[in-house]
């Protein structure tokens, strides 16, 4: 293994120390930018799981755009929301990323319909056998709702959009920083 690595069962990842600090009991694993890919989500909730715990409490984090653009969107939403179980954990939080927001939008409305499957909606559209072409806006909205695990959709559409544990701030993208003004807790 080369120098600096830190082995896990199917990856190796450089460690380094968190910008900022952690309460003293606690665990925290973030995860961001699944797209779908379902299997290595599915891997990774493994490793956590298989990580020695090294505190009294373990959170998992994700920050964002479970969806779109790889093959297991909806398998991928429903690992994630089962992931306490998968991967150990005590406290679990998912944040929006703005896949999952544009995926929001279009349950709303056809407006962003076609905006959303150019993000790659549009394979989470063929894994339920629908496309934009062919399904109306109603029937694709249906069967979403009906296949994406509710819990999701509620934390999407009335969650959080960031979290703060210790002094650490997790969010899906950047921070543009606004003059005269600060982030407040």
């Amino acid at each position: 293994m080369p120098d600096g690595l830190t082995a896990f069962n199917s990856f190796y990842l450089p460690w380094r120390d968190l910008p900022g600090s952690l309460p003293e009991d606690i665990d925290i694993f973030a995860v961001g930018d699944v797209h779908g890919q379902a299997e290595r989500l599915e891997q990774v909730l493994g490793e956590i799981r298989n990580t020695p715990r090294e505190a009294h409490k373990r959170h998992l984090v994700f920050l964002g755009d479970l969806i779109d653009r790889g093959p297991a969107s909806i398998r991928a939403v429903d690992l994630a929301m089962r992931a306490g179980q998968l991967a150990d954990v005590d406290v679990l939080h998912v944040l929006p990323g703005n896949h999952d927001l544009v995926l929001m939008l279009t349950l709303e409305g056809p407006k962003y319909l076609d905006f959303w499957g150019m993000l790659g909606g549009d394979r989470v559209m063929a894994e339920l056998g629908l496309s934009a072409e062919t399904h109306s806006w109603d029937e694709i909205a249906a069967r979403l709702k009906d296949n994406l695990h509710p819990e999701y959709l509620n934390s999407m559409a009335s969650g959080a959009t960031h979290l703060y544990v210790g002094d650490l701030l997790f969010v899906h993208a950047g921070i543009c920083e606004v003059p005269k003004r600060s982030i407040s807790r």
